[in-house]
């Protein structure tokens, strides 16, 4: 990494207006995009950096980087140029593969970052807090559940496990969706197939109850205080 590459600053960044696409509440405001240049497949890592006044931090990047400024200020000295960046909240930094710089402040600086680096520092107080990811919704209201290329089924929902295969290679073709037991569902998988839908197209070829049917028999079930049988 002899040759050294400049930093990609964009002053005020957080700070610019973004509209609304016409009729929609929502959109991506892309702003900043590159080719990794380390090993593939990359890593990506999201973090917050802290620095306070003190002799000055060198760093020089054989990974990439983006900075974004929450409060404080970083003063970032760019060797590649010679020029010092004073970022407050709302800047936005980008480290290249190749930049080499120092940073330092005078009061204090705080920033979130994703690298394409392993994790180096953990935060301290962070470990295990991902929220769980397992579904907390009753199993009458989430009768089916796609996720991708994956859709499950309520076991209990299908009335004649005989004929899925059949009526799977009619809608889909050959071999495209496979079907096996996870517990008390009943897990279609695809390669290539997105599954939305997958439940109105067995009802269609009456292998499925209606909603209103799977409702009024599950509501059957609780009121009579017993499980479902098996079919």
């Amino acid at each position: 990494m002899s040759k050294l590459v400049p930093l990609t600053v964009i002053k005020g960044a957080g700070h610019e207006f973004i509209p609304l696409p016409q009729g929609e509440n929502a959109t991506v405001a892309d702003f900043h995009t590159i080719r990794t240049k380390t090993d593939a497949p990359a890593h990506i890592t999201s973090g917050f950096y802290k620095i306070e006044a003190g002799p000055a931090r060198p760093a020089h990047y054989d990974f990439e980087e983006s900075k974004y400024v929450l409060s404080g200020q970083i003063d970032v000295l760019d060797e590649a140029t010679g020029i010092t960046h004073h970022l407050v909240p709302g800047d936005f930094a980008f480290f290249h593969v190749g930049s080499k710089v120092k940073f330092s402040t005078q009061s204090q600086g705080f920033a979130f970052y994703a690298v394409t680096r392993p994790v180096r520092a953990p935060h301290p107080n962070l470990k295990g807090r991902e929220e769980d990811t397992k579904s907390r919704l009753p199993t009458l209201i989430t009768m089916t559940t796609c996720i991708g290329y994956a859709y499950f089924l309520p076991k209990d929902e299908i009335l004649n496990l005989e004929y899925l295969d059949v009526a799977l290679e009619i809608f889909y073709g050959e071999g495209k969706v496979e079907w096996r037991m996870a517990g008390d569902s009943v897990m279609f998988t695809s390669e290539t197939i997105d599954l939305v839908g997958l439940r109105e197209m067995l009802g269609d070829l009456e292998l499925t109850r209606t909603s209103p049917e799977f409702i009024l028999k599950m509501l059957d079930f609780i009121t009579e205080g017993r499980a479902p049988e098996a079919n």
